[in-house]
């Protein structure tokens, strides 16, 4: 769809050196997980997180190849934040106040 190949190029031109693809962005639909799956699927190098702007929350998915464990480094990173988040070794769904991120986001770095 329009709006779906619109986020992916959005999130793609996100591309850079950094292990991490980071995407948020605002919208009244959530398409976080087949989003973050897709750009896994062409980038597995990268751990991906795209989140959607929401009620003062960034919600999203995090994705990873089969050498990280992104569950792990989640629930360490959401210690001291406030938000959740949990799921699989290389698929988790989470939620983070905005007002947290930067912590959040340093935190989960460190993790992996």
């Amino acid at each position: 769809s329009k709006p779906y190949d619109d986020l992916l190029s959005r999130a793609e031109s996100k591309l850079s050196k950094d292990k991490f693809l980071i995407f948020k962005y605002k919208s009244s639909t959530s398409i976080t997980s087949p989003l973050s799956n897709e750009l896994l699927y062409k980038h597995p190098n990268k751990i991906i997180l795209v989140l959607r702007d929401q009620n003062g929350y960034y919600k999203g998915s995090l994705r990873s190849g089969k050498d990280i464990d992104v569950r792990s480094a989640l629930e360490k990173a959401l210690a001291n934040v406030e938000g959740h988040g949990g799921g699989h070794k290389n698929a988790c769904g989470l939620g983070v106040k905005k007002e947290c991120w930067e912590t959040f986001i340093e935190a989960l770095r460190k993790e992996v």
